[in-house]
């Protein structure tokens, strides 16, 4: 059995591929299986991978109908063998001791996960130094973390999802839900805080690729809607298990950008009725928690319930009310 399973979702990136798998057969840790999952590619990614497959018996590769990165990671997850879990973008590329230092990591200091740094990078062909100096390691626990998603130096780097070495057994009951774009924020929070420690070293050693035409390159209402409601959940989700604080300090991130978003989306377009649809519900299933919050005043409050009965008659009013203070 290896002891970390690295699973690489794969879509369409025959360009890249290749140098994301040589940077994992690279590493100077040996001890792994390489799950690549071909999520229904059209170009030659899926020759690729089997090509690679019949070089090393450490790799495993599985072809499924195109489900998302996250139906992807999930297929990977299903099948991993090792004690640890990776995850790796397969346009990324990563430094050749990156796996060997987050074991190390994860091992020293008896965490459930260990993560590093990263930078981006705008072409393929990248450098590496192979001289690391040794940084200070910061520890955390889960509730620390879970406050850290928010710091504006480690939060994103804790929030994404291929910077890190996992142990296994928080994916127990947890998987990607599939269908939204920023998958990894609907869960980190979960995650976290199955963790009894979570270490961190500030070492670049994933390597970003920048590119067009990459999903997160592109933006879009959907994308923007699933990053409100993973807000959402993570409002919910700190409320049920008693992070009160976490919750209160979620919620006026949640509320500033869903009537931002909705009024954009209302505003731009005709086509999105599915997305306002989908925003309004989502507030509505937070309206209780929100009304219990007492950061807010009543006239807040209650331009909630009125938007909650009927956004038009909202809209209605917010108008008004700006009509007469220009008028004033």
């Amino acid at each position: 059995m290896a002891e970390i399973s690295i699973i690489v979702p794969v879509y369409n990136v025959e360009k890249y591929l290749g140098n994301c798998i040589k940077s994992i057969l690279n590493q100077t840790f040996k001890d792994y299986e390489l799950i690549l999952v071909n999520d229904g590619s059209t170009d030659k990614s899926g020759e690729i991978c089997d090509k690679y497959e019949k070089i090393d018996s450490r790799i495993k590769v599985i072809h499924k109908n195109n489900g998302g990165q996250s139906s992807a990671r999930n297929a990977g997850l299903d099948i991993a063998c090792g004690k640890y879990i990776g995850f790796i973008d397969s346009d990324d590329s990563i430094h050749p001791r990156m796996y060997e230092i987050l074991y190390d990591l994860i091992k020293k200091h008896k965490a459930d996960i260990s993560c590093c740094n990263y930078k981006n990078i705008y072409s393929l062909y990248t450098e590496y130094n192979t001289d690391i100096e040794q940084t200070e390691v910061i520890e955390m626990d889960n509730i620390q973390a879970i406050n850290n998603l928010y710091d504006k130096e480690i939060g994103v780097r804790l929030v994404v999802p291929w910077n890190k070495l996992y142990s296994k057994h928080l994916f127990d009951d947890i998987r990607y839900e599939v269908g939204r774009i920023h998958e990894d924020e609907f869960i980190i929070h979960r995650i976290l805080y199955k963790c009894r420690k979570i270490v961190y070293a500030n070492n670049e050693l994933y390597h970003y690729l920048q590119r067009e035409g990459s999903i997160m390159s592109k933006i879009s209402y959907k994308k923007k809607v699933d990053a409100l409601l993973s807000q959402s959940d993570r409002m919910r989700f700190c409320r049920k298990v008693g992070l009160i604080d976490m919750c209160n300090y979620i919620s006026k991130i949640y509320e500033y950008n869903f009537f931002t978003l909705y009024m954009e989306i209302d505003k731009n377009t005709n086509s999105e009725a599915k997305l306002l649809n989908e925003l309004r519900k989502d507030f509505i299933s937070n309206l209780n928690t929100l009304l219990r919050l007492k950061n807010y005043s009543i006239k807040e409050k209650r331009n909630w319930i009125i938007f909650a009965i009927s956004p038009k008659v909202y809209n209605f009013i917010s108008n008004l009310r700006k009509y007469k203070n220009y008028n004033s």
